[in-house]
């Protein structure tokens, strides 16, 4: 029996609106929407962008996002208790090349690993400052935080002490 390691992932750009007056509730609402007009979950975006043609020379054409956002799931729940297969404890060492060209300026992975949300924040030391990048992962955890709570609108269907194990490790890490 054959098995395979690994998953496919589909990139494409989404345009998300916000709006200052916005509560949590209709921003998750209105991401979710922008979100779910993407013609079949983006999956067409790649053949058509670097398929052959007019169109694909349009699209990539077009400005690249400044921000990607890859959310990689509950990771914890890959793999069975009893497996003899284990995720590493040591760093799998650098992604890219410190001297490559980034694809995004700011590039966001996130997973759920032993019961805690994991979040990487990748970017640039020419471009940004470390406590830059940190201010702006603090307030992104106080957003969901705030987005989780029992006075906010509920936005979550989980209960906040669970939300807040959760949030209770957020990693910053530096990439060139």
């Amino acid at each position: 029996m054959g098995r395979t390691v690994g998953w496919f992932t589909t990139v494409y750009p989404v345009r998300l609106e916000w709006d200052a007056g916005w509560s949590d509730a209709q921003l998750v609402e209105r991401t979710q929407a922008g979100l779910r007009e993407m013609p079949g979950d983006g999956s067409g975006y790649g053949v058509l962008a670097y398929g052959s043609g007019a169109r694909g020379a349009g699209l990539r054409e077009r400005v690249e996002a400044e921000v990607g956002f890859n959310y990689l799931g509950q990771l914890d729940r890959v793999l069975e208790r009893d497996s003899r297969w284990r995720g590493a404890e040591e760093s799998s060492g650098a992604t890219q090349d410190r001297a490559g060209q980034r694809s995004h300026l700011l590039e966001i992975n996130a997973a759920v690993v032993g019961g805690k949300l994991w979040v990487r924040w990748g970017y640039s030391q020419t471009r940004h400052d470390r406590s830059t990048i940190q201010r702006v992962a603090q307030y992104f955890a106080a957003a969901v935080r705030r987005m989780a709570s029992r006075d906010s609108d509920p936005v979550m269907d989980m209960p906040p002490d669970e939300i807040e194990a959760l949030l209770a490790e957020l990693e910053v890490e530096a990439r060139q």
